[in-house]
């Protein structure tokens, strides 16, 4: 590979990344997403809130957001939402 090549992919790799779904407690589950500053990155924002409805919907339920966080940093920014899971209407 390139070292342009290598350069490009490894920027490409790192720019988001997503916690795994942990529990909160009390029913409630936490998932974080750090975004670099980069203009072509998904927003961790959306990030979290798909891999949140992902893992409700694994129960065949509905994601509710109980809380977000979200810190800014010169490289980008850090988004933790507490989320529910609640039944499907």
């Amino acid at each position: 590979m390139r070292p342009a090549s290598f350069f490009c992919a490894a920027a490409i790799a790192g720019c988001t990344s997503t916690s795994h779904v942990v529990s909160a407690g009390h029913g409630t589950y936490r998932v974080s997403a750090t975004n670099d500053a980069c203009d072509n990155c998904t927003p961790a924002l959306d990030l979290v809130k798909q891999e949140a409805s992902e893992y409700c919907a694994k129960m065949s339920k509905t994601m509710v957001v109980e809380d977000q966080h979200e810190e800014r940093y010169h490289l980008g920014e850090r988004i933790t939402l507490t989320f529910t899971c609640e039944p499907s209407h």
